[in-house]
């Protein structure tokens, strides 16, 4: 999926879009999943979430990074630096909502 970064950003794009929370105030949904970034705090639809949730963990099965240039493809970082973070952030939430259900401990 990685070796055309333009579907893999509009793959990424669209996940996100399915998963994130929307609407004026997504901090008062009470079971909002919240994940801090480098570059933005998103709150996360625990249901929506796990419906994906295979597809956000084969995402992250194909990210490996060999250094802080370069992906596993030869992708430079910079092209898909933003589909990365919000897929690392879903890749949180997914936790946090795992966690929460007692489906893994840590």
């Amino acid at each position: 999926m990685l070796n055309n970064s333009i579907l893999f950003k509009k793959q990424i794009f669209s996940l996100w879009a399915d998963t994130i929370l929307v609407g004026p105030h997504p901090e008062k949904y009470y079971d909002a999943l919240l994940v801090q970034t480098k570059n933005g705090v998103y709150y996360y639809d625990p249901e929506k979430v796990t419906k994906n949730q295979h597809i956000i963990l084969s995402f992250l099965n194909e990210l490996h990074i060999l250094d802080q240039h370069l992906l596993a493809d030869g992708t430079k970082w910079t092209e898909l630096k933003q589909p990365i973070e919000l897929l690392m952030s879903m890749g949180s939430a997914l936790l946090q909502n795992m966690q929460k259900n007692n489906k893994i401990t840590r």
